[in-house]
């Protein structure tokens, strides 16, 4: 299937943050006081980024289709990449841990193709929207990472 196959199927829009998504929502009373989990599909296309936006609680993200995908993390200092994708012959790994405060970022690794993937967020109560900080706030922190930041954050 190509992108716009799976953009149909899922019923994904345009998503703030880049490329496309659309969200659903499990509650698992029964599992634990206050258990939710909160999942979404989400979609890169060639020449799309997912911008730097620090996640406000912790993510698991899973590879489903097409293309591998760079996912590009800020710590202290340094940027981190790791491929999501299938091959672990190549570095992949199909499910990433994000921790919460993360600034994190993504692209379709060879920038043509899509890459179709799910985050998943557990035990929370309420999902609450990604902060996307300043690209001049950005730059100001990890000016040894402009080529990454430019490319990969919002103007």
């Amino acid at each position: 299937m190509n992108a716009q196959n799976w953009i149909n199927l899922l019923g994904m829009s345009k998503h703030p943050l880049g490329g496309y998504g659309c969200r659903l929502e499990d509650r698992c009373g029964s599992v634990g006081k206050g258990c939710s989990t909160a999942s979404s599909y989400r979609m890169l296309k060639e020449g799309e980024t997912l911008g730097f936006h620090q996640v406000k609680q912790s993510q698991v993200w899973h590879y489903y289709a097409g293309q591998p995908m760079w996912v590009y993390f800020l710590v202290r200092h340094h940027l981190l990449a790791q491929r999501l994708g299938k091959d672990p012959s190549r570095g992949e790994l199909p499910m990433l841990s994000i921790p919460e405060g993360t600034l994190v970022a993504a692209e379709v690794e060879s920038r043509k193709g899509f890459t179709l993937f799910g985050v998943v967020l557990t035990g929370v109560d309420v999902v609450e929207p990604a902060a996307l900080p300043d690209r001049d706030k950005l730059l100001s922190r990890y000016p040894e990472h402009r080529a990454h930041i430019l490319r990969m954050s919002r103007a």
